[in-house]
């Protein structure tokens, strides 16, 4: 007996897992955010993370790609 609530198996702990992983570990937040994207594809949230990723993503390699001073 007891109830399952698929979203506790599916796309939610992904989506958790993105937000912790932003603390540092960002290309690993993306994929966990693009897990959850598999399962709701129309998710607004989701979508917003994904193009925020995207944009820290671009700019964690520009700066790796700048010379220093």
């Amino acid at each position: 007996m007891g109830f399952h609530t698929p979203s506790f198996s599916t796309w939610l702990p992904h989506l958790q897992l993105a937000v912790c992983y932003d603390l540092g570990a960002h290309a690993l937040a993306n994929q966990h955010n693009e897990q959850a994207l598999v399962y709701r594809p129309g998710d607004e949230t989701i979508l917003a993370n994904r193009k925020y990723f995207q944009n820290k993503l671009q700019e964690l390699q520009n700066d790796q790609e700048r010379p220093s001073p």
